[in-house]
């Protein structure tokens, strides 16, 4: 004789409706828990996307200009090459960067001041 295993539709007793109505509840709260992971993830994710894109940007954008922005030091010279003025160079070339007016507190500051600083 030979047996096999086949899928019967079978009607729950009280015992095993009870386990299935826990483990239905268990899965549940188990769903909903990964859907807030996942949530979760995505929102980091979706962060770090964000700062990458920007640095994306920024790199070519200094790559098309061949140029970008730093902090150099600088050297300021008040009421030059005119009084009121300053005049602003790069301080380890002594290179001219930009002339500009002084504002009312460096003005007041170097009233009586026609040099460096």
């Amino acid at each position: 004789m030979k047996e096999i295993t086949l899928e019967i539709l079978c009607d729950l007793d009280e015992v095993e409706l009870a386990q299935r109505s826990q483990q239905l509840s268990l899965t549940t709260l188990k769903i909903v828990e990964v859907e807030q992971a996942k949530k979760a993830a995505m929102a980091e994710f979706r962060e770090e996307l964000v700062e990458l894109h920007k640095r994306q940007w920024s790199l070519s954008n200094t790559v098309r200009n061949r140029s970008e922005m730093r902090a150099v030091p600088c050297r300021v010279q008040f009421h030059t090459p005119v009084q009121g003025n300053k005049r602003i160079s790069i301080k380890d070339t002594g290179e001219h960067y930009r002339d500009e007016p002084m504002t009312a507190d460096e003005l007041y500051a170097n009233e009586f001041q026609g040099g460096e600083q």
